[in-house]
This record gives structure tokens, sequence and C-alpha cells, in this order.
């Protein structure tokens, strides 16, 4: 059970902290958190809120602790807005070209979206992210089955590890501590780190 402690936490480290408690079975305590927390958002008016006009988009928590926000058509976003904002465009010429098994184009693509949602996706930027680590597990796959993984950090590791980065920094993926009998980096939200490569085995599978 969390330390009492924790009740000065902010609501979302909170949620971590309860989905990682090994007596957590079903769910209350964390719903009850999560209704909290949009109690308090509803209260801002920021529930509503959308980095891409009025677009609904599902809150940050549901992207990343339901299973069923595993994706978020692009389409949707594509068809709300008039003028579509820079990564969104970059975004579906990087799924476009992935899916016309143009790699290098899409690894392009994906560079130029990802320096542009920064600041400005909101939680859209999780399905991205989810995404990009996706497509960059998928291409060390394919290096791999032709013995070319060692090429995977020339081309590849600097769009994932610049992701995880931005994602660690706003609280959209855990960060990692140092195991001081091991001296090996274990995350500190180990459930959120379970779901999120849940989601990125499942996207990865719609990609291949």
């Amino acid at each position: 059970m969390p330390c009492l402690e924790s009740r000065y936490l902010p609501i979302s480290d909170r949620l971590d902290l309860l989905v990682n408690d090994e007596d957590f079975a079903d769910g209350e305590k964390v719903q009850a958190s999560m209704q909290s927390y949009h109690e308090l958002i509803k209260s801002f008016r920021l529930l509503d809120y959308s980095a891409i006009g009025t677009l609904e988009v599902p809150s940050a928590l549901e992207f990343l602790y339901s299973k069923n926000s595993i994706d978020f058509a692009i389409e949707t976003v594509l068809e709300a807005v008039d003028e579509v904002p820079l990564w969104v465009r970059e975004w579906n010429l990087a799924k476009k070209a992935f899916s016309s098994r143009d790699a290098a184009s899409a690894l392009q693509h994906y560079k130029k979206s990802l320096e542009a949602a920064k600041y400005s996706a909101g939680p859209l930027f999780i399905v991205f992210y989810i995404e990009i680590c996706a497509f960059c597990k998928h291409q060390y796959q394919e290096l791999k089955n032709e013995n070319e993984e060692h090429l995977f950090d020339r081309f590849y590791e600097t769009l994932g590890g610049d992701a995880s980065k931005y994602a660690i920094l706003i609280g959209y993926a855990p960060r990692s501590s140092r195991d001081p009998k091991t001296l090996m980096p274990k995350s500190v939200a180990p459930n959120k780190s379970a779901s999120l490569l849940y989601k990125i085995d499942s996207k990865m599978k719609m990609l291949s």
C-alpha cells in the first residue's frame, strides 16, 4: 500500500503508485483517483482541451491505462480542422510511406513530426509515441532477420531515443532509477511500463 506521504503527490503520480501496488486487484482505488483527477481538471475547464481545434481527444490517463485506447484514427484529426498541424501532416506522411514499405521516407517523416509535436500534441502524443516505438521495434526485427541489426543504431536509435526522452519528460513514459544491488536501470513504474509495452507490441502486430 502506498505510504501516507503519497497523498501529497500529484494525482497522476498517485495513480502510478496505486497501479504498482501488489495488493491492487479490482481497480476501485485507481478509479477513485481518476475521478478525483477528472473533477480537478473540470474545475480548470481543461477536460475537453485539445491542441487541435475543438477535436475531442481521450485524456492521457485513458490512453495510458485503458487497453482499449491503443489507437486513435489519424483520419479523425485530418477531418477535424481546415488547417492540419505540421506534426499531424508529417505523421500522416510517415504512415503512408511505411504502408508503401518505404522505411527510409517513413523515418524522415517521423523525425519531422516528432520535432513539431513537442509541446503541441497533447494526449495524442501518447498514441504517436507508441507508434514510433512500434515502428522502431519493427525495423529492428526486419534488420535482425537480414542479419543487419548493427544498422539499427545508425538509422533508428535516435528517433526512438528522442521520442522516449520527451515522453519521460512530460510524464507519459516512466523514468528509470538504478538498482543499488545490480546497478542496472529499472522502471520506477513497472506496471505503467508493462502497459506501454503491451500497447507497443499490439501496434507492432498491426504494422507487420
